[in-house]
């Protein structure tokens, strides 16, 4: 709780008391907070405060914006933009991406006109407050590897704002690390003993979400497990031998099924190699 003045109003003054959230780490959802203010006033010695607001979940484009200023946004002239007057986003090859950015005065009583200089993106007064939202939809680069789109808004009686958007193509939506499941030689004693033989692959999204479907292994005598790294963009398939059902010594080719619901990639087949020997 900030005080304006030095904390020492003298009769007929006026005072203002900033009272600042910090959200990061609440719920969403209702909140409300009272704070009490201690004063020397016999009629008055103790004055409550109730802030009452209501905390709502970022929108998920946020998270496709790696330059973005979630706290603070971007000061541009006599305004703020949030997340940022210059977002960088990576999409996936034909995607494309509705975001908003919020435009207010950086002085809250300053009551000042926008308008869109051209019909690339919408820009909308705010319900309730004295910003604007502008609602514009990125595509991917088409001949580069990233394309500069410059947004222009004209400023009634002042110099007018010049933000950007800055996309990069994603070559991959997928990525599968190692791209082929290899056991080597297994001895057959080993797993007849009980050991647990266990090998890795590891699967991610850098743009966007995806989920694992199901998965499955061509080879009866291996059992498969996702593991969630990140929920949405990394997972972790465990490939273990299951203990019911040994293989004989031989040479196993197999491939690992994984079902998945990104559009690009609704199905992957990894190789598996398995040398069991006596």
């Amino acid at each position: 709780m900030d005080f304006y003045f030095d904390k020492v109003l003298q009769p007929g003054q006026a005072g203002v008391i900033r009272i600042h959230l910090q959200t990061k780490d609440l719920a969403t959802g209702p909140l409300e907070h009272t704070y009490e203010l201690q004063t020397n006033d016999p009629k008055h010695r103790l004055i409550k405060v109730t802030v009452t607001a209501t905390i709502k979940p970022l929108p998920a484009f946020t998270k496709r914006i790696s330059n973005a200023d979630i706290q603070h946004g971007d000061t541009l002239g006599a305004f703020i933009v949030w997340p940022t007057a210059r977002p960088k986003i990576t999409l996936e090859k034909d995607e494309r991406l509705p975001i908003s950015l919020r435009i207010r005065p950086a002085t809250p009583s300053r009551n000042v006109k926008l308008a869109a200089a051209d019909d690339s993106f919408k820009l909308t007064r705010e319900s309730n407050g004295d910003g604007y939202v502008l609602d514009v939809t990125v595509g991917p680069p088409a001949d580069a590897p990233s394309r500069v789109v410059p947004l222009i808004v004209k400023v009634e009686g002042g110099e007018d704002l010049k933000l950007q958007v800055t996309t990069n193509a994603q070559a991959e939506s997928l990525i599968v690390t190692p791209q082929q499941v290899d056991f080597g030689e297994v001895p057959l004693a080993k797993l007849q003993s009980g050991a647990t033989v266990m090998s890795r692959l590891g699967i991610r999204k850098p743009v966007g979400t995806f989920q694992i479907k199901s998965l499955k292994s061509s080879l009866e005598f291996l059992q498969t497990e996702s593991l969630t790294i990140v929920d949405g963009s990394n997972y972790l398939i465990h490939i273990r031998f299951d203990p019911s059902k040994l293989p004989k010594a031989a040479t196993y080719i197999g491939t690992l099924r994984i079902e998945t619901t990104d559009a690009a990639h609704p199905q992957l087949e990894v190789p598996i190699k398995v040398v069991v020997t006596p």
